[in-house]
């Protein structure tokens, strides 16, 4: 008998832990499926950011523009986050990301088209002057002695008449292909991580983040690359619901999450802003070429911040910081940033010596609004910080150029050199203004999630002080009661 009742609770507890295994695995192949999108989705990316330059110059096309282009991804995702995130998550999320990732790929084409459809590129000569006549591949921070000649747009090109080229619009294409990226990109970062927060044992899930966004570094590591390889070619190689208000409602009126928000938008402001033209700034203050540029960021930063955001996700697990503690944990990490970000200026280099311009030409909220919550601080971040930061860095650095080029029409076309103060000034002032605007908020931010805590504590030890004295009044009731019950009870025996 007892062995048959052995052999029942086996078969019984097989069926719980084939469910426990195919519940793992699955999670695994999730994490797994999850990790290559990333990787997709920063290698996109990357190769963008780095592309910025060359996009200006292909399509003669202004900095704030060609910031404008860069931001129709965040204008494609602004478009279907609310939409994915919040209904997303009542349909099968795993789904929802694989399409999201079909359509990145089908944006990824559509970018491509217009160097099949344009014509051979019409680049001006820029020329280097080394008047110590030294090599012109010095290593030294800021390029001295060197001299810029510019070639100027030629009369007879301008005279001959206002030809249309049938390129000067296709930049429409790239706008368009990483607007579809944008929109395909929308599942999978409030999905997937709801996905990983839902279904991951509990503890383990900031781990699996930081692991998650540790692998992602892999597509900037390929991208810097790539970027750095095709910046070396030639353009022309290969030729010739109601209820979807009250959910809003209760998360706008959570001033906590609101101020995090703000906070976030100033932060990610400034990154989007100043990461779309590092790659210009290392070329017009230190004389780089992009090229160069781009493989020394890769080298430089991608391991830094492979490693920062595993380490922010273990140190959040190992110490089991709560709320506030998470929040202490990013002002300081925020400030620390803010504090050698400001270490720039002090390595400004001077004006380079133009011929013709500086010198003379002889060189004289709640668990089921989890996603919401995600996707609509995603969708505020993408609308005011991924589409208006590039737009007015971009504004702001034109602002300091010195030398337009002219296209055939005999317009102006994209900036060929800069003022190098100006531009240092611009781009690394704007920047520093945005993070000290945020650390400001990660103050508020810090002491109305301390306020709001201990009131929680306050109000827990009044309630329990409020049950312990009903729980005495009872237990005096009880007793009074027993012995006048047991009297009575002898007193009929």
């Amino acid at each position: 008998m007892d062995q048959n009742q052995h052999l029942n609770k086996t078969a019984e507890a097989q069926p719980s832990e084939n469910k426990k295994t195919r519940y793992c695995n699955g999670l695994k192949m999730f994490l797994a499926a999850l990790s290559l999108s990333f990787i997709a989705k920063t290698l996109g990316a990357i190769i963008m950011k780095s592309s910025i330059i060359h996009i200006e110059r292909r399509f003669e096309i202004s900095s704030s523009l060609v910031g404008f282009i860069d931001g129709s991804f965040e204008i494609g995702n602004l478009l279907v986050i609310v939409f994915v995130s919040y209904f997303g998550s009542k349909l099968h999320r795993p789904k929802l990301i694989g399409i999201g990732c079909f359509i990145m790929g089908i944006g990824g084409v559509l970018t491509a088209l217009p160097h099949f459809f344009m014509g051979y590129y019409r680049y001006s000569k820029e020329t280097n002057i080394n008047s110590s006549e030294n090599s012109t591949s010095t290593l030294s921070t800021c390029l001295i002695n060197q001299i810029l000649s510019l070639n100027r747009a030629s009369p007879e090109i301008v005279g001959k008449g206002c030809l249309k080229e049938s390129g000067s619009y296709m930049w429409i294409y790239v706008f368009m292909g990483n607007m579809l990226r944008g929109i395909g990109e929308t599942p999978i970062v409030p999905l997937g991580l709801s996905y990983i927060d839902d279904f991951a044992k509990e503890g383990h899930s900031s781990l699996y983040l930081g692991i998650l966004n540790a692998i992602a570094m892999i597509g900037p590591i390929i991208g810097f690359t790539l970027g750095s390889l095709f910046s070396k070619m030639y353009v022309d190689i290969g030729y010739v619901d109601l209820s979807f208000f009250q959910s809003f409602k209760s998360i706008l009126t959570n001033p906590l999450y609101v101020m995090f928000v703000l906070l976030t938008l100033l932060q990610v402001s400034s990154y989007i802003g100043a990461f779309t033209y590092v790659f210009k700034y290392v070329e017009q203050q230190y004389g780089q070429p992009s090229s160069k540029a781009n493989i020394l960021l890769g080298v430089i930063t991608i391991p830094i911040f492979a490693s920062g955001m595993f380490l922010g996700g273990y140190i959040i697990k190992k110490f089991k910081l709560n709320t506030v503690g998470i929040a202490k944990f990013s002002c300081f990490t925020a400030v620390m940033s803010l504090s050698f970000y400001l270490l720039y200026f002090f390595i400004l280099c001077e004006n380079k010596s133009v011929a013709g311009l500086t010198m003379t030409y002889d060189g004289i909220v709640q668990p089921e609004l989890k996603s919401l919550a995600l996707g609509f601080h995603s969708m505020v971040i993408r609308a005011l910080g991924g589409i208006l930061a590039p737009i007015y860095f971009g504004a702001l650095i034109d602002t300091t150029c010195i030398k337009w080029s002219t296209n055939n029409c005999g317009t102006r076309g994209s900036c060929r050199t800069y003022n190098s103060t100006s531009f240092s000034r611009v781009y690394l002032g704007l920047s520093s203004m945005l993070r000290v605007s945020s650390l400001v908020l990660y103050i508020i931010l810090i002491y109305a999630m301390k306020k709001k805590y201990q009131e929680k504590d306050i109000n827990a030890s009044e309630n329990g002080s409020v049950m312990d004295e009903a729980n005495l009044e009872s237990l005096n009731k009880n007793k009074h009661f027993v012995p006048s019950a047991g009297a009575d009870s002898e007193t009929h025996c």
